[in-house]
């Protein structure tokens, strides 16, 4: 889960492919950090 958050951190539009795939973890928490991370990429792309 940390990874993902620094990833969404970071903003690199590139992450978008590693992130993807945990949108369909069994683990919830995992599918969480992942929107949260995908969201942030989004909203930095959007201010841009």
């Amino acid at each position: 889960r940390r990874a993902l958050k620094i990833l969404g951190e970071i903003g690199d539009e590139r992450a978008v492919e590693i992130i993807a795939p945990y949108l369909s973890s069994e683990f919830a928490p995992l599918r969480y950090a992942a929107s949260e991370a995908l969201e942030k990429i989004g909203t930095r792309k959007a201010l841009r």
